[in-house]
């Protein structure tokens, strides 16, 4: 693939994202959206994932379909850096029966395709996962303080503070706070190169 200037790769990232949150706005499935369009579902995912520079007609097509205008595709307002992200302005979430509490630290509004959270885990608890959906999605995870058992891939691994792992998120299956006291962990997800 030729290069990209950092200007088009944002306005490509950018229309992918605005037809993804568009899409799922309307409780279109991209199946749903391809048969609207008449627009591959394939192309489709290949836009919203931003590494398809679509053309004016696929660009009416796709527009079209979701119900809004063509130039608003093409809208694309240079994000303005340095960004600050307040603690105070993050609400945590507790998950089933607070047993462990997620805060993001990237907010969706980003139009990178990174998802990051502070995740503390209760002693004692342990999680067992069955995830399809983030096949292609990279779990980076750093364990802050506290002691992490997880399974990946059928295979079990310990994390003691300062540890850091990465996998795909289709293989882990368990996750477990070993010790006797809270573990706090950085996550991150963005998706897979491969």
């Amino acid at each position: 693939m030729p290069t990209i200037d950092p200007i088009e790769r944002g306005l490509i990232q950018s229309i992918g994202t605005l037809v993804r949150k568009r899409r799922q706005e309307l409780g279109l499935s991209l199946g749903k959206l391809a048969e609207l369009s008449q627009v591959s579902r394939g192309m489709l995912s290949l836009v919203e994932s931003g590494k398809a520079a679509p053309s004016i007609a696929l660009l009416w097509k796709i527009s079209k379909a979701i119900r809004l205008p063509l130039s608003s595709l093409m809208e694309f307002s240079k994000e303005e850096f340095p960004k600050i992200y307040r603690k105070e302005d993050s609400s945590e979430n507790s998950v089933e029966e607070n047993q462990y509490v997620i805060r993001p630290l990237l907010h969706e509004e980003t139009r990178f395709q990174t998802r990051l959270f502070e995740i503390r885990l209760l002693p004692g608890v342990a999680k067992t996962f069955i995830t399809k959906v983030q096949s292609k999605q990279r779990q980076n995870l750093f364990l802050q303080s506290g002691a992490l058992r997880l399974k990946v891939g059928g295979k079990w691994f310990d994390l003691q503070e300062g540890d850091s792992m990465t996998f795909l998120g289709k293989d882990l299956q368990e996750l477990a706070n070993l010790g006797e006291k809270d573990s706090y962990l950085i996550w991150s997800s963005s998706l897979s190169d491969d």
